[in-house]
């Protein structure tokens, strides 16, 4: 490579050329690979592409996607940056996925958000199509897509797709999982190109667990709410149901992405046994787990925190939102959650997207407004993953 040289007529190692692009956004590095073939040939390298997402000098993002309440159809993008305080800055809409893509699948699903890329799952029930996997990089305006083996429309419609990043080898995963008559789990690694089947050594022995599509990844793990209604034994009883009842046990499952192991976490019995509606988040790099109360004019939220990781009842309750709330999407920095609310009853005006300060307990307005369920929001940062694959890729 070339060295820089300074007007002193000094030359700047080649190692500190290096950190020096490390430390810069994406838009001036993409530049930069066109000054030179030894640029390009560095900012294009698996290794400086992983060793670029790793560290930690530019702000993380808050992205959030919604739908508009009279362009249902639409989908919009807006970042923030998420700071330590309660202050938040609004930045410029993201770009949309290309209409390549998109033209290909009658309805996309967003799976999650993992080290600056964001996942979807497309469906194409009205054809005999593959249903597909797209990964995208905002940054870059870089998609690939990836085709579900073997399955065609509806046949698609009792997978449970998860999506994360590993954070050792930086290799985007999904894992495709389903239990009909016991689990059938798949993973896909961008590095190999290829499906493989989980063995079942690694699969846990609760065969009827089932997951659902909330999950949350944290680390090297990729968490699913999920659920077992086989059965469920109620707490300060001997009684058990067995496919005679809506009764069901809520569980925490978890996907090892440096090891491709399943590990089931059991809630507390007042988190376990809730037939109310629960979700899960993370504030930083904790799981939390959200318990809506629901009555005829409006619901409360409660927030768990998991203490330390697989042991059971060290969840500890942070607070309660003791407001209005149809949903909360995320959390900040600082824990102050970001909450879906509905200020009219009828359902004839937009949800919108407030910041709830735990201080004062009131509402920050963030001037957003949408369709109800079509709120989602993940951590996002500059990446240059998908760099090394061309863009629109299936």
């Amino acid at each position: 490579m070339k060295k820089i040289t300074s007007n002193s007529d000094d030359t700047i190692p080649f190692d500190t050329q290096v950190e020096i692009l490390k430390k810069l956004p994406v838009k001036p590095l993409i530049k930069f690979r066109s000054v030179s073939k030894e640029y390009k040939s560095l900012i294009d390298s698996r290794i400086f592409i992983a060793e670029y997402g790793s560290r930690e000098t530019h702000p993380n993002r808050l992205l959030v996607r919604y739908t508009q309440h009279k362009t249902p159809n639409v989908e919009n993008y807006v970042c923030f940056l998420d700071n330590d305080d309660s202050n938040f800055t609004q930045q410029e809409f993201a770009p949309r996925i290309p209409n390549a893509l998109t033209k290909l699948l009658n309805r996309l699903r967003i799976v999650g958000t993992s080290h600056g890329l964001l996942c979807f799952y497309g469906f194409n029930y009205s054809s005999n199509e593959n249903n597909m996997i797209i990964l995208w990089n905002p940054s870059i305006r870089t998609s690939f897509g990836i085709t579900l083996p073997g399955e065609l429309g509806w046949s698609c419609k009792d997978n449970v797709i998860g999506f994360g990043v590993c954070p050792v080898t930086s290799d985007p995963i999904v894992v495709k999982s389903r239990n009909l008559d016991g689990w059938e789990v798949e993973i896909f690694t961008l590095s190999t190109g290829i499906w493989k089947r989980v063995p079942s050594t690694n699969i846990p022995s609760r065969e009827s667990a089932e997951l659902t599509w909330h999950q949350i990844v944290i680390n090297k793990l990729i968490y699913f709410l999920a659920y077992d209604k086989t059965v469920a034994v109620e707490p300060e009883s001997d009684k058990t149901h067995i496919d005679e009842s809506d009764d069901f046990l809520n569980l925490i499952v978890s996907f090892d992405m440096t090891t491709n192991e399943f590990t089931i976490l059991d809630l507390p019995n007042n988190l376990a046994y809730r037939s109310e509606y629960l979700s899960m988040s993370k504030i930083r790099e904790s799981l939390v787990v959200l318990e809506y109360n629901w009555d005829t004019y409006k619901s409360d939220c409660v927030v768990w925190m998991m203490m330390e990781q697989g042991v059971r009842n060290l969840f500890t309750k942070l607070f309660t939102i003791n407001e209005d709330v149809c949903s909360v999407v995320g959390f900040m920095k600082n824990g102050d959650p970001m909450i879906v609310t509905e200020d009219n009853y009828d359902h004839s005006e937009p949800t919108a997207l407030k910041v709830y300060d735990r201080c004062s307990q009131h509402f920050k307005q963030l001037g957003i407004y949408g369709e109800e369920d079509s709120f989602f929001m993940g951590s996002y940062v500059e990446t240059l993953l998908l760099l090394d694959h061309p863009d629109c890729f299936i």
